[in-house]
């Protein structure tokens, strides 16, 4: 077997050369893991974007949208290519919509790309204070509320699932005053919502509406140990170009400990989450 391997390598070794990499640029493309190691033997001499290719968000199948943006916006750094296209923003938003993956209901992805039917309506189990989500999310949610409970934090649930119908009324309610591009800054089109996935949960405090609920001590609570609970605020300031969404600090959503713990540890969006760690 040793021979088979070193034969292999010695395979890959003048392939790379053939293609014009260096001695020292062979030898270091050998070395690395088997994933971007094939990528490079599967494609002619891509030296010049090394930085993209190896860099921790990399995601093979995107190589050429990552190419075009880099050509595209010459502004943007490595990483900012990678969370763009890994988010999808080199489309534009509401565009080549697909329907979400329902299997798994406590990570259905739902945003400006990926769309819930309109009948949809998760398994519901009654919450903290009666509100309704997901099964999953809503023990989840008990535990956590209960926790800021025993901390005397103050704190209030404004809403957590909302059905398509009541998404498209208040949708439609603020278009009356706003136009749509500003509307869709903050408000999800209707079966593009993370309540009608029964997985959302604004928060308020028991004085004042939810808008303020940033100023809170129970916000801050949240933000350093929700996901311990599985949750994460799901629209922050840092990802609002990949969220297509303007920061809400109400607004948490279920994901499981495990994913959660990694987007606190990240900061990145759920969307690359879903994308490099599962």
């Amino acid at each position: 077997s040793g021979d088979i391997l070193r034969q292999a390598q010695d395979i890959n070794y003048r392939y790379l050369i053939e293609n014009e990499y260096s001695i020292i640029e062979a030898d270091r493309i050998l070395q690395l893991k088997d994933t971007v190691k094939s990528f490079y033997l599967s494609h002619n001499n891509v030296a010049e974007y090394q930085t993209l290719i190896e860099h921790d968000y990399f995601v093979t199948d995107y190589f050429e949208r990552y190419v075009d943006q880099l050509e595209k916006h010459p502004e943007m750094d490595v990483i900012e290519v990678l969370r763009s296209v890994n988010t999808l923003r080199d489309r534009s938003l509401y565009s080549d919509i697909q329907s979400a993956d329902l299997n798994e209901p406590s990570l259905i992805l739902v945003n400006k790309y990926y769309q819930l039917p309109k009948d949809f309506v998760p398994n519901l189990e009654e919450s903290y204070l009666g509100f309704m989500m997901e099964e999953e999310a809503a023990l989840a949610l008990i535990q956590l509320c209960e926790a800021m409970d025993s901390l005397n934090l103050n704190f209030s649930i404004s809403n957590t699932y909302r059905s398509y119908d009541l998404q498209a009324k208040i949708y439609n309610r603020y278009l009356e005053t706003q136009s749509q591009a500003m509307v869709d800054t903050y408000s999800a089109r209707p079966g593009h919502s993370e309540h009608q996935a029964g997985l959302a949960v604004d928060f308020k405090t028991e004085t004042a509406d939810i808008t303020y609920f940033e100023t809170s001590d129970a916000y801050q609570w949240l933000i350093e140990n929700a996901h311990s609970y599985g949750f994460i605020q799901r629209y922050t300031l840092y990802n609002s170009y990949y969220t297509g969404y303007q920061a809400e600090a109400w607004h948490f959503r279920y994901i499981g400990k495990e994913l959660a713990t990694i987007v606190y540890e990240t900061k990145l969006t759920l969307e690359e989450v879903l994308l490099l760690y599962r």
